[in-house]
């Protein structure tokens, strides 16, 4: 295998690294929101527990940060591999730099804005501020995942979250969208957002919204695709059925 194919299997673990922590995010959230909404536990049992999972995504994050770096890294190794294969000495000098750049971004990056810890640090205000268990879980579940993308008009599959305005659309259909309004008629189009071309944007198709997307403003809504399986997974199980007696 080539130095560059190797760089970019490099890369691609780094990204389903990211996917995982994604997940994890995800799932961190619905238990907050769980834990939140409970009827048999005291105001101080669920700030407890609130608090322990606000600080595993805050472990989370800062491990995200890291992954990020690392594919930063490993795309930086591919890029200039790509052309001629790289010595030795350029390859640790690299990775070495990389590496270095990685610790200080860990080290200065403030993961206060994280949405998952922002999440969580609302639910914990709305506990402190004496929110009743109803009242909570009725916010909670006001906030529920959309079930059809705005472009296509049909289910959404593989979901991506506008950081503009948080709307939610389907991979394949924001891509067909940024290609219809920018790219030249025969263009072929791309599977991926990373394919896309970044100075390409769009009206978001949502009714009455005015935001616009971009490429760089379109991440992967993992809360959408974990509810998604959770609810494919349900309707997956076998029926309960009665065995009779011989």
């Amino acid at each position: 295998m080539d130095q560059s194919k190797l760089f970019n299997n490099c890369r691609n673990r780094w990204a389903n690294v990211e996917d995982y922590f994604g997940f994890a995010s995800a799932a961190l959230m619905q238990a907050a929101k769980s834990i939140a909404a409970s009827e048999d536990k005291s105001k101080e049992e669920i700030t407890q527990k609130l608090e322990l999972l606000k600080q595993y995504a805050d472990r989370i994050a800062k491990l995200d940060v890291m992954c990020k770096s690392r594919a930063r890294v490993s795309k930086e190794l591919f890029n200039k591999s790509k052309d001629a294969p790289l010595e030795p000495g350029q390859i640790k000098e690299i990775y070495e730099q990389g590496l270095e750049n990685t610790q200080q971004t860990v080290d200065q990056t403030s993961t206060s804005n994280h949405p998952e810890l922002i999440n969580i640090e609302r639910i914990l205000q709305k506990v402190s501020d004496g929110m009743t268990d109803n009242d909570i879980e009725e916010d909670l579940t006001t906030q529920q995942a959309p079930t059809l993308c705005p472009i296509l008009r049909c289910a959404l599959d593989n979901p991506m979250k506008n950081t503009e305005c948080g709307h939610i659309y389907s991979l394949k259909g924001v891509i067909q969208l940024l290609m219809h309004d920018n790219a030249p008629k025969g263009r072929d189009v791309p599977e991926t957002i990373a394919e896309v071309p970044n100075h390409f944007s769009a009206r978001c198709p949502q009714f009455g919204c005015n935001k616009l997307l971009r490429p760089s403003s379109l991440k992967r809504d993992f809360a959408t695709e974990l509810t998604q399986r959770q609810q494919q997974g349900s309707a997956q199980e076998p029926e309960s059925v009665e065995i009779e007696d011989f």
